[in-house]
């Protein structure tokens, strides 16, 4: 590809992005008139020093150069460069070789050890996001009681990683202190912090309007932040607390006040808490997760009890790799009769279209609540060594599609699968016996795979497209 490149003279947008190339030519300098560079996705190491003297140079890509580490010494010289995105890159410093910032309107990534963060504020031009990594450094913080990051009206995506975990967590809780960003923030991800305890921007929610938040592999704080009433969070993510053991009031937020906790959230994920013991209700604060549609449970062995007792919107529910919590005989316990707020005015029960279940060793049978859910559209069983057989019980009209795979003892498939359209079973060594009046007519996919105990299959009067 390189050997193209002295062709291009004239040449105003290039485009290597994808390209299987590992340097690039250093006649890149010779395209005087290039005003626009994408070499996001390669393998180059390193930028020729030439590409400083691309005078009318003003977007230069370089997202996802894993080996990228840094950047030729005279980037300064770009004097009409205003976005740089280096997102996805190894680069350890961008402040090096970018002494002036004031020019950049975007820039996909920052760089930099605790000690130079105040050159955030040159960039007087930024607009809508940013991702700010630490590095290590062996410089001292510059104190400061104003944010780096309050002048940024208009950001609306920040994030927030700390990639060395060599700072002592005081030295983390200071720069997190002033990453503070401005309230009209929208999207938030924070990852790696230290530290035991959260600042009070983060602790106290002064970025009301955030609609996504995300906190990841913050592993030594023993509290979540107390996060219930921001009035707009839409989608939680709370990933890698592995000192957290219970989760409650703390989180739910509001004091001694009475409020709604989580009103418009409408995806919660919780993954890799090996501590995690306890889940409270939100006991006094009105109907929680009145709006949640989308429930991930992953990784968290200790987790017992049930779920909490009121998610009427909830469709979809992932629960994989929480061998304690209580999922049988009562696997939604909100969805009991009685509840009238999952009832329509016909008695229907409300819901979940799309349901996976995994990594559940002690489920022995499909619990019978499962087959009152009747929006269940897509139901996956994958990893339950345990599951012997399903209740003879019909199946919602609903349910399309039905996956399953490692289940070591399942030695049948149920008969009620009337309307079924897609089937796929892998890995289950003792299935056997299909249904006796064949698979339903309206099955058009169907895939075994590693299920050496079904030799042939039965007489099927099926609509069949794809069969393996």
């Amino acid at each position: 590809m390189n050997d193209f490149v002295p062709m291009l003279k004239s040449v105003r947008v290039l485009s290597l992005a994808h390209y299987q190339i590992y340097h690039l030519s250093a006649y890149v300098g010779n395209l005087k008139h290039l005003r626009f560079l994408d070499v996001s996705f390669t393998k180059i190491k390193r930028l020729p020093g030439t590409i400083c003297t691309l005078q009318k140079l003003q977007i230069l890509l370089l997202s996802h150069c894993s080996e990228l580490t840094e950047l030729p010494p005279d980037m300064h010289r770009l004097t009409a460069l205003w976005h740089l995105d280096l997102s996805g890159t190894a680069m350890t410093n961008l402040f090096l070789n970018m002494p002036d910032l004031s020019k950049l309107h975007a820039v996909g990534k920052i760089v930099g050890d605790p000690s130079e963060l105040h050159k955030l504020r040159d960039l007087k031009h930024l607009q809508n996001s940013l991702c700010v990594s630490i590095s290590k450094g062996t410089g001292s913080l510059k104190h400061s009681s104003r944010s780096f990051l309050q002048h940024f009206e208009g950001l609306q995506k920040l994030e927030i990683d700390f990639i060395s975990a060599s700072h002592d967590s005081d030295v983390q809780a200071e720069v997190l202190r002033l990453l503070e960003p401005p309230c009209g923030l929208k999207n938030l991800s924070i990852h790696g912090f230290i530290g035991r305890s959260f600042p009070d921007w983060v602790r106290f929610f002064r970025f009301s309007q955030v609609v996504s938040l995300h906190i990841i592999n913050c592993e030594f704080c023993l509290f979540f932040p107390s996060l219930g009433a921001l009035p707009s969070l839409e989608d939680l993510r709370l990933s890698g607390f592995r000192n957290v053991r219970r989760v409650g009031a703390e989180l739910y937020g509001g004091g001694s006040q009475r409020i709604t906790a989580f009103k418009t959230l409408k995806t919660l994920i919780f993954e890799n808490m090996p501590e995690w013991e306890e889940w409270l209700p939100c006991e006094g604060r009105g109907c929680d997760f009145r709006c949640l549609k989308e429930l991930y449970i992953r990784n968290c062995p200790k987790l017992s009890g049930r779920l909490p007792s009121n998610i009427p919107s909830l469709e979809k529910l992932v629960i994989s790799q929480c061998p304690q919590l209580n999922v049988a005989p009562h696997i939604f316990p909100f969805m009991q009769i009685s509840e009238s707020t999952v009832l329509d005015n016909t008695g229907t029960v409300l819901g979940i279209s799309s349901l996976e279940l995994s990594f559940l060793p002690q489920l022995r049978r499909l619990p019978q609540d499962i087959y009152l859910l009747t929006s269940l559209i897509s139901l996956d069983i994958t990893n339950i060594p345990t599951i012997e057989s399903f209740p003879d019980l019909p199946f919602p009209k609903s349910l399309l599609s039905l996956r399953i795979d490692e289940c070591n003892a399942l030695h049948s498939l149920p008969s009620t699968l009337m309307h079924i359209v897609k089937l796929f079973i892998s890995r289950c060594p003792s299935l056997e016996f299909f249904p006796e009046n064949g698979l339903p007519a309206s099955l058009k996919i169907l895939k075994i795979n590693h299920c050496k105990k079904v030799s042939i299959l039965c007489h099927f009067k099926t609509g069949l497209r794809n069969q393996t």
